[in-house]
């Protein structure tokens, strides 16, 4: 009972993420960010675009990284005997010209997760590779840029409940004031559905799929009574910001039946949370909506069907639209987020293996030297995991997998309780 409340705690409150989960081993190149407060950092360029560079530092021997501002530094200093490795988008630091041509939209694409078509293995998981912090610092290189409108694509297979919110807040309260934001459907699930579902304005690829939104928590474990009262009700108030029927989420959400008529002559379509109210069936009474980007767009849900770039942008600004594609460097700098921070999780899950196999070992050696060898190794793999958990909250959960529990501190507690009773 003590667990479940300080999961459910955890799931009510916002967290906080820094700007990357954690940093996975590699070695430093002589690269040096000049700040503007005097300091010198050492390490190495991860990528950079016009008025940023992302930056891999090591401070007390933690190994971090984050973006700069131009406004924060002075000089990048680079090694000119080791080729520094930025992000590999071919157009990655090619930013636009600030000055907008008259008559001309300006169009930037942000990825939700990795393109289906992308030939490297990349994580998709809304609270890990895909990060609230990344897209909010990538606002001011966005404005710099003079952007009009900006296309979230989404491909992913969901994630963690409170990485969703802080999405919706940041489209809701900083994206849609700023530019005209658009959500471009490939396949987006859970979490990555409920994310962008304070945005009115959605745009399906052919194959494009949304839905499939049940909350589970613990051992695959559907939210139920408070707590699932409380996700339906936040998603209610998603679907009134983005514009949205709130039947269509909740038949996404629970097992909930839901049919629509749309008027031969006017065209005005009705939602009925039943099966038997509306022409058409959506979704069954004993099923959770996946809908398909056929009803997206006929039943109103998305404004049309569009495979590539040229076809989305006749879409959303008409047939004969000037437009161009800008802040390339941008999309490069969520891209590489993305990358590096796939990397990075499997680091993660190397160590919270190798903790629970030298926990296990410690136990089963009746040497006490060999025992108290394997102790130390597990105490250095669980210092790293609290440092972890402690940079990212969204661990506490993600590593759950591997360890057998929830990595709150309680379970810290008691792990180094049992490690110092070994050595008894």
């Amino acid at each position: 009972m003590k667990r479940f409340r300080s999961f459910f705690r955890l799931m009510m409150v916002s967290v906080v993420a820094a700007a990357t989960l954690f940093a996975g081993s590699q070695s430093f190149a002589a690269d040096k960010l000049h700040l503007k407060d005097g300091k010198v950092l050492e390490g190495s360029i991860v990528a950079e675009g016009k008025g940023w560079v992302q930056f891999t530092y090591s401070i007390a021997g933690i190994e971090q990284t984050r973006m700069f501002l131009d406004n924060e530094y002075k000089q990048v200093e680079k090694d000119a005997t080791v080729k520094s490795v930025v992000a590999t988008d071919k157009n990655a630091g090619v930013a636009a010209s600030s000055e907008k041509k008259p008559g001309v939209t300006r169009v930037a694409i942000l990825n939700f997760g990795p393109p289906s078509d992308w030939s490297e293995q990349c994580g998709n998981m809304v609270g890990v590779e895909i990060s609230a912090e990344a897209y909010k610092n990538a606002i001011p290189m966005l404005k710099k840029q003079n952007v009009d409108v900006v296309v979230i694509r989404v491909n992913s297979g969901g994630g963690y409940t409170l990485e969703m919110e802080r999405f919706q807040d940041l489209f809701h309260n900083e994206y849609k004031k700023n530019f005209r934001t658009v959500a471009w459907i490939e396949s987006a699930i859970s979490a990555a559905a409920m994310s962008p579902w304070v945005i009115e304005e959605f745009y399906f690829m052919k194959k494009g799929n949304m839905g499939a939104c049940t909350e589970w928590s613990g051992a695959l474990q559907a939210s139920k009574d408070v707590r699932l009262a409380m996700i339906l009700h936040k998603m209610e108030v998603a679907s009134s910001k983005g514009g949205h029927n709130p039947f269509i989420m909740r038949a996404m959400q629970i097992q909930q039946g839901l049919s629509v008529t749309k008027d031969p002559v006017t065209g005005k379509i009705t939602w009925f949370d039943n099966t038997t109210s509306g022409k058409k069936i959506i979704n069954p009474d004993n099923g959770v909506l996946t809908i398909n980007s056929i009803d997206a767009v006929e039943y109103g849900l998305a404004r049309a069907i569009a495979d590539n770039t040229q076809e989305l942008c006749r879409a959303m600004l008409g047939e004969n639209a000037e437009y161009e594609i800008i802040a390339q460097d941008v999309s490069a700098y969520v891209d590489n987020f993305m990358r590096e921070q796939t990397k990075a999780e499997k680091t993660a899950v190397e160590v919270a293996i190798k903790y629970t196999r030298a926990v296990a070992l410690a136990q089963a050696v009746q040497d006490k030297q060999e025992r108290g060898a394997q102790v130390n190794i597990a105490k250095k793999q669980l210092a790293q995991l609290r440092k972890w958990v402690k940079m990212n909250p969204n661990m506490e959960f993600h590593l759950a997998n591997q360890i057998g529990a929830l990595l709150d501190e309680e379970w810290f507690r008691i792990q180094e309780e049992m490690l110092r009773d070994l050595l008894k």
